[in-house]
């Protein structure tokens, strides 16, 4: 079978697209450090340099001052792992089942939008690689249904057999008039082609005015797959 042309425009404004993705993040997270970890350790200098003072001796004084210290080492702590959750949730390091789960009722709770999970396979064990992927992926699609479906119900389902694993997401929104997978105008939607492509896996859409459905299949449980030190192909 002959290759597809390589589209170089279209090259170029992904990698542009991805790197204005990454510049904005790295912009997110030293905001975060500023406006939020920065203030709390100015306010514990300040809270600390007041109790040096020998007018805070009273006990009361000194007393509210130690409190007030703890209130900050509190929000320093929670602001701490909020960038780290950010940077990798730590969600991720109880395996992929119990993090897309997680993410799902987040989802429904940060949105109001009611979001089901189902496995065929609650011990499914796959490595950090492929789990993070798939756990990105899924970040991405649901800030799509968010931002543009308009939908009022999300179902996410892991399932394996046959060599592969598949995750489905489908909700019930407007559609996307005018998807073509092999096409696909979204940066969004290419850049998550692009990480399952690298994973040697396969991603389709289904779209109507009834909704949309993404399907997302990975290698799995092959002895030659990446699951396996992602050895070289012919």
């Amino acid at each position: 079978m002959e290759a597809e042309p390589v589209d170089n425009e279209a090259l170029r404004e992904l990698i542009d697209h991805q790197e204005r993705i990454r510049e904005d993040e790295r912009k997110r997270i030293a905001r975060e450090i500023h406006d939020e970890l920065g203030q709390y350790l100015l306010a514990l200098r300040i809270e600390v340099s007041l109790l040096k003072d020998a007018s805070n001796d009273v006990m009361r004084q000194r007393q509210t001052r130690v409190d007030r210290i703890l209130e900050h080492v509190d929000s320093t702590v929670k602001s701490v792992r909020t960038i780290i959750n950010n940077l990798r949730p730590a969600v991720l390091d109880l395996g992929l089942v119990p993090s897309l789960e997680w993410q799902a009722r987040d989802f429904e709770r940060r949105n109001g939008i009611r979001c089901e999970f189902f496995t065929t396979d609650e011990n499914l064990s796959l490595d950090d690689e492929p789990s993070t992927v798939l756990f990105r992926i899924l970040q991405e699609t649901l800030t799509n249904v968010v931002r543009h479906a308009k939908a009022t119900h999300v179902k996410i389902s892991l399932s394996t057999g046959k060599d592969r694993l598949v995750m489905r997401v489908a909700d019930n929104g407007i559609g996307m008039p005018k998807v073509r997978n092999r096409k696909i105008k979204s940066f969004g939607l290419a850049g998550i082609r692009e990480r399952i492509a690298m994973l040697n896996g396969e991603f389709s859409i289904e779209s109507n005015d009834a909704g949309t459905i993404l399907t997302f299949i990975l290698p799995y449980g092959q002895p030659d797959d990446l699951f396996s030190g992602h050895p070289e192909r012919a």
